[in-house]
C-alpha cells in the first residue's frame, strides 16, 4: 500500500471513528432521556399509587368517623335513657321515703304481716304501744305481739282477711283506752301478699 493509500485509509478510519463517537454521544443522550422518562414514569406511578392509598385511607377514616359518630349518638341516647331512668328511680325512692315518713308519723298503730302471718313492718306508734321489744319481733308470728286484749281476736281476723280478702275489725278496749280495730288485706299485682293491722284510739 502506497503512502497516499495509507493516508486515505487513515482518514477514512478517523472519519468512521468520529462518526462512532458522535453516535455514542447521541446514544448516551437518548439513553439519558429514556432513563429520565422511565424515572419520571416510575415517580408518576408511585405518586398515583400513594394517591390511591391516601384516598383509600381517607375513605376508611371517613367510614370510621361515621361509625364513631353513630356510636356516639347511640351512646348519647343510651345516656339520656339512663339519666331518665335515674330520675324516675330518684322520684320513686323519694315517694317511698315520703310514704315511709307518713307511716312513721301516723298516730294510728300500724303493724304489717306477710302472707305467713309473720310481723313484717310496724310504725313508731306501734312501737310506743307494744313497747321497744317490738323491734326484736320482726318475722315472728303474729301471736308474739304483747297485747292480751288483742290476741284472742288477731289470729282469726288475719286468717279471715288473708283467705277472703275483706276488711275486718271493730271496737277494741285495750290498756285502759278505746280503739277502733281494722285488719285489711295488703294487695299487689300478684294478689294478696299480706295484711295490715290498724288501731286508732277513740278520744272522748
Amino acid at each position: 500500500m502506497t503512502i497516499p493509500d495509507e493516508d486515505r485509509a487513515l482518514q477514512r478510519l478517523a472519519a468512521e471513528n468520529k462518526r462512532l463517537q458522535d453516535r455514542v454521544v447521541e446514544l448516551e443522550s437518548e439513553l439519558g432521556r429514556l432513563e429520565g422518562g422511565q424515572a419520571q414514569g416510575q415517580v408518576e406511578a408511585t405518586t398515583r399509587k400513594f394517591v390511591k392509598l391516601i384516598q383509600a385511607k381517607d375513605q376508611t377514616l371517613s367510614k370510621y368517623a361515621e361509625e364513631l359518630e353513630e356510636k356516639q349518638e347511640a351512646l348519647e341516647k343510651t345516656l339520656a335513657e339512663v339519666q331518665e331512668k335515674n330520675r324516675e328511680l330518684t322520684n320513686s325512692l323519694a315517694a317511698i321515703r315520703f310514704f315511709q315518713d307518713i307511716l312513721a308519723n301516723d298516730p294510728a298503730i300500724i303493724v304489717g304481716f306477710d302472707a305467713d302471718r309473720n310481723i313484717a313492718h310496724f310504725n313508731s306508734s306501734a312501737e310506743q304501744f307494744f313497747g321497744a321489744a317490738l323491734a326484736g319481733m320482726l318475722f315472728q308470728p303474729a301471736a308474739a305481739l304483747p297485747c292480751e286484749e288483742l290476741q284472742p281476736r288477731l289470729g282469726a281476723l288475719l286468717d279471715e282477711v288473708l283467705e277472703k280478702g275483706e276488711l275486718r275489725g271493730g271496737p277494741l278496749r285495750a290498756r285502759g283506752a278505746d280503739y277502733h280495730l281494722a285488719v285489711f288485706p295488703l294487695r299487689s299485682a300478684e294478689g294478696i301478699r299480706g295484711a295490715v293491722l290498724r288501731l286508732v284510739r277513740i278520744e272522748g
